[in-house]
């Protein structure tokens, strides 16, 4: 019999490589979200995370899962088999969504409508969207928005995501505004209890604050904006 070509080391120490990469490229892409380091260059640089990340992934499970089979090919091979096999709708709507996610348009927050379904994008998961609608939260499988289509909407009433520019008035004499506005999400009536809001420093100002949140209705997206003037800010919507 001849000798395999890897053995368990090999494959323990290739998952703990890759691991670690997937690691850095996580909180890359986390990074190029939440902070304004890269500056004018934020966008670029989100996005070539975001593209980095998709690629990855499915080329670290395939290099793992190659190593795995030529540890024993016969033995590995088939039950490599077998689980794809058993797994395939899964493995499906996961390669699926990696085709899905190369459309930049498809993120957090766009309304889009699909297969009857009419709503703001909550969350992009592995294997499909959770859709926000006016009924709930809707799942739809990234093979189905091959298969039946998509479009994405320009404008709704059941409110959605938005991105605030938050600045305090200059008699604001609070000291950290930052964890004074995530204090006051947590006790206002307005945002979605579904997502958190995300909070953002841009470079123009250390005292400005963008925040992007998601409200339930249209309508209170004003009552927010009215509520955090009221507590010493100027607040302002900025473009999606």
């Amino acid at each position: 019999m001849p000798e395999a070509l890897f053995n368990w080391t090999n494959l323990l120490e290739v998952t703990l490589v890759l691991t670690l990469w997937w690691g850095v490229l996580t909180f890359f892409r986390n990074l190029s979200k939440r902070t304004s380091l890269f500056g004018r260059f934020r966008d670029s640089a989100e996005r070539a995370a975001e593209v980095a990340f998709l690629l990855f992934e499915p080329l670290a499970f395939l290099v793992i899962i190659g190593v795995f089979i030529f540890i024993n090919p016969p033995v590995h091979g088939l039950m490599v088999l077998t689980v794809i096999f058993a797994a395939f709708p899964q493995m499906r709507n996961y390669l699926s969504g990696r085709i899905v996610r190369f459309d930049k348009n498809i993120a957090v927050g766009k309304k889009i409508n699909t297969k009857n379904v009419n709503g703001i994008i909550a969350k992009e998961r592995r294997l499909g969207l959770a859709i926000k609608t006016n009924k709930g939260i809707r799942f739809v499988n990234y093979s189905v928005l091959l298969k039946e289509g998509y479009m994405l909407l320009a404008d709704d009433s059941i409110g959605g995501f938005y991105r605030l520019r938050i600045t305090p008035k200059p008699e604001n004499e609070i000291k950290n505004h930052l964890q004074y506005l995530r204090d006051l999400m947590v006790s206002a009536p307005y945002p979605d209890r579904n997502r958190r809001p995300d909070f953002a420093l841009p470079e123009e100002g250390r005292d400005a604050i963008v925040m992007q949140i998601s409200v339930m209705e249209k309508a209170h997206l004003a009552e927010l904006r009215g509520l955090i003037e009221e507590r010493g800010y100027q607040c302002r919507v900025l473009k999606k």
